[in-house]
């Protein structure tokens, strides 16, 4: 069966959540300042100027003002 990979330079997010505290639910780093989401899927989560990079002309920006971004879970 063939896969599809996504090449992160190539994905453009859909959701840039950005300048924030963002939970990574990992341990080492728990909070990044970012999040290119496209989807369902988190593309990326880093600093806010290596994540505005798969921004697109119809990417929705978020600029967070500091706050707190968790994951939602259903």
């Amino acid at each position: 069966m063939p896969v599809v990979a996504q090449n992160k330079a190539t994905t453009t997010a859909d959701l840039i959540l950005f300048n924030g505290r963002v939970c990574t639910g990992n341990e080492q780093p728990a909070f990044t300042e970012a999040v290119a989401i496209r989807g369902n899927t988190i593309l990326q989560t880093g600093t806010s100027a290596e994540i505005r990079k798969p921004a697109g002309k119809h990417t929705t920006l978020v600029y967070l003002k500091g706050k707190l971004v968790t994951a939602g879970h259903q």
